[in-house]
This record gives structure tokens, C-alpha cells and sequence, in this order.
């Protein structure tokens, strides 16, 4: 149960004062780049805090237990982590160790770790939904657990009777023991915070809208840029081309020139060679008429020369008839001489 302070009256304080109650103060950090507007804030802020504090433990009960998020040590100690941490939660805190309130500590270590390290996962801007589903699920879970043995230290530490001030990131899910009644400390200002916050958040968007679209003008433009470059280059290709093409043209044109000259000079070669060939051929045609008449003169005097032959061997025949008939005559004249 949480109550709004500034309406507990007296009857209702006294029974406050029997139970555990927790003053829950909500977190604001402000760094020493924040703008001049938002630190004014923040001032007004915890000087607020601190009013309303002292109207509690005037009216219910003064703090004995203080309890501060981040921080893994108690006492002195877990103080000067504090002071490094904010140092408005501690000058709050501060004060009432010197009355004798007690800090104690309501973190785990590892479990801190683990939930700061998911966060920071989370804040990378994931580009799978099914991984960012991972790590949200894991982040709840550490999440979870973490405010489950922070409760469960609370309720171990804090005495009947007793007040503890807590400090704790706004809009946490702590989940507080039925035995204890919590107690929202809400500075007025804390709305003018808020309204302050999201004006940067709209104001943030909005100039991020501008740089995407004065982004996308200059994109446009280089792109534009971009396609006349690439149109002039394909022009001057174009013309490179058609010069390389002409250039090739009148390559083409020396080179039928030269090719038709050498067809020409290949006709007259052949038509020379046809020449000396036909004057070879006549050459030989003659040659072999000037060859037929020796060889006709060749062949006439062999057969001149059978027939002088012939003529001498039908003389010796005719000579060895001659003879035959003489020596016959002469046989003849003999067998008669001899017969008479």
C-alpha cells in the first residue's frame, strides 16, 4: 500500500508508527553535462525530497534503515560508493547516518552485473527480433530475481517499528512485503520533470526527422550528382567509342586499300607468271617440234639406212647367186670333162 504524504493525519500516524515503512524515493541523476534548466530541476528536485522526508519522519517515524540501489556494500563504506554515485542521495543520506540510521546493502553482486550487461545488450540496437526476444526475456528474468531478493533483504533487515529509506530507480517492479508500508515521496517539481523530459524526447525525434530528411535531400543529391556523373562518363565513353569506332573505320579502310593493292599486285604477279608460263609452254611446244622433226630426220636416215642396207645385202645375195651358178657352171663343166 502506498501512501500520499501530506494527508496521513495524527490518528493515522500513530498507527503508521507501529509498522515497518519504507519512504521510497525515486532516482534522478544529473551529470555534469546536463543542460543549466535540467540541473536547476533536479535541485529544486531533492531540496523538495528533503522537505517532504522531514514531514514523514516527523508525522511516522525518523529513518533508520537507508537502501540504495547500485550500491553492494553497507555501511561507511557502501557511503563512499554513494557519494561517487549521486552525490544528492548521499548529502540525504548522509544526514540521517549521523542520527544514527544504518545503510544497508540489497543487491547481489553477480546478479547486478548480469542485469547490467543484458541491458546493455538491449541498448546495442539488435538487428534479429528473435535475439533482442532472447535478451528481453533474460534481461526480465535477471530483472525479476532482482527485485525478488531485494524485497526479500528489506523485509530481513528492517525492524518492526521501524522507517527505511529507500532510493530506486523510478518506475521499478519491486514487489514490497505485505508487512511493510511504502510511502512515495513525489516532489511537485518532479511533473515539471517529467513534462521537461519528454519535450527533449519530441524535440529529439523531431530533429532526428530533420536529419534523416536534410540526409536524405543530401543523399538525393549525391545520388543526382551521382547519375549526371555516370551520364557524363557514359558520354564521354560514347564519344571515346566513336572515335575508337571511326579510328577502326579508317583502320579498315588502309587496311582494304593495302589488301586491295596487294589483290592487285598478286593479279599482275599471276598475270606475269601466266605470261612466263605460256611463253615456257610455247618454249616447250617449239622444243618439242624442233625434237619431233630430229627425231622425223633421226627415223628417215634409219630407214635410209635399211635401205642401203637392204641394197648392199640384196647386191652380196645377188653376188652369192652369181658365184653359185658360176661354181655350178663350173661343177658342170667338170662332171663333163670328166665324163668324156
Amino acid at each position: 500500500m502506498t501512501e500520499e504524504i501530506g494527508r496521513i493525519e495524527k490518528p493515522v500516524a500513530e498507527h503508521f508508527k507501529q509498522r515497518k515503512k519504507i519512504y521510497l524515493v525515486p532516482l534522478l541523476f544529473a551529470g555534469e553535462s546536463v543542460p543549466p534548466e535540467y540541473r536547476e530541476k533536479c535541485t529544486r528536485y531533492w531540496q523538495q525530497v528533503e522537505e517532504q522526508l522531514t514531514n514523514l519522519e516527523t508525522k511516522i517515524g525518523k529513518v533508520k534503515r537507508i537502501y540504495h540501489e547500485s550500491i553492494m556494500v553497507h555501511g561507511d563504506d557502501g557511503m563512499e560508493v554513494m557519494k561517487g554515485l549521486n552525490s544528492d542521495s548521499h548529502k540525504i543520506s548522509k544526514s540521517r547516518c549521523e542520527n544514527g540510521a544504518i545503510l544497508e546493502t540489497i543487491e547481489d553482486a553477480e546478479l547486478l552485473k548480469e542485469v547490467v550487461d543484458w541491458q546493455r545488450c538491449l541498448f546495442r540496437g539488435l538487428t534479429s527480433e528473435k535475439v533482442a526476444s532472447t535478451i528481453s526475456q533474460f534481461y526480465f528474468d535477471a530483472s525479476k530475481e532482482r527485485y525478488r531478493l531485494m524485497a526479500e533483504k528489506i523485509s530481513e533487515t528492517l525492524e518492526d517499528n521501524e522507517a527505511g529509506l529507500l532510493f530506486i530507480s523510478e518506475g521499478s517492479s519491486l514487489q514490497y512485503p505485505d508487512d511493510i508500508e511504502v510511502f512515495s515521496v513525489f516532489p511537485p517539481v518532479l511533473d515539471e520533470i517529467h513534462r521537461w523530459l519528454r519535450d527533449q524526447a519530441t524535440n529529439i525525434e523531431e530533429a532526428e526527422v530533420k536529419d534523416t530528411e536534410e540526409a536524405e535531400e543530401v543523399k538525393d543529391a549525391k545520388v543526382a550528382k551521382e547519375v549526371k556523373d555516370t551520364e557524363k562518363a557514359a558520354e564521354v565513353k560514347d564519344a571515346k567509342v566513336a572515335k575508337e569506332v571511326k579510328d577502326a573505320e579508317k583502320t579498315a579502310e588502309v587496311k582494304d586499300v593495302k589488301v586491295a593493292k596487294e589483290v592487285k599486285d598478286a593479279e599482275k604477279a599471276a598475270e606475269v607468271k601466266d605470261v612466263k608460263v605460256a611463253k615456257e609452254v610455247k618454249d616447250a611446244e617449239k622444243a618439242a617440234e624442233v625434237k619431233d622433226v630430229k627425231v622425223a630426220k633421226e627415223v628417215k636416215d634409219a630407214e635410209e639406212a635399211e635401205e642401203v642396207k637392204d641394197a648392199k645385202v640384196a647386191k652380196e645375195v645377188k653376188d652369192a647367186e652369181k658365184a653359185a651358178e658360176v661354181k655350178d657352171a663350173k661343177v658342170a663343166k667338170e662332171v663333163k670333162d670328166a665324163e668324156e
